[in-house]
């Protein structure tokens, strides 16, 4: 698979997530994983890159959406843990 689609894909997943709201922790720690997993491969690209393959600019970029999708991801499913704690606080959820 081409960087790009891998790239794509991540993309895709944070945002049918976010559209599901499903904002859970679990979903998070599938997420981190899964941008861990880009950036290891994108690294081990970079340093076989000897002669600068010109889609590295925008490779860099698309890796830069990634990171603040996922940034805004977890700041969401931080947002969400903290209501459903403090309903549980108050006994309106269990």
């Amino acid at each position: 698979m081409r960087r790009q689609e891998s790239e794509e894909r991540f993309e895709d997943e944070i945002r049918r997530e976010t559209r599901k709201e499903k904002f859970t922790f679990a979903e998070l720690e599938g997420v981190e994983g899964e941008w861990d997993r880009l950036k290891r491969w994108y690294g081990r690209l970079q340093d076989r890159d000897l002669f600068g393959a010109p889609d590295r600019e925008n490779a860099q970029a698309m890796l830069k959406v990634g990171e603040q999708l996922l940034k805004e991801f977890t700041r969401r499913v931080c947002e969400r843990q903290r209501l459903a704690e403090a309903l549980e606080e108050k006994g309106k959820l269990e």
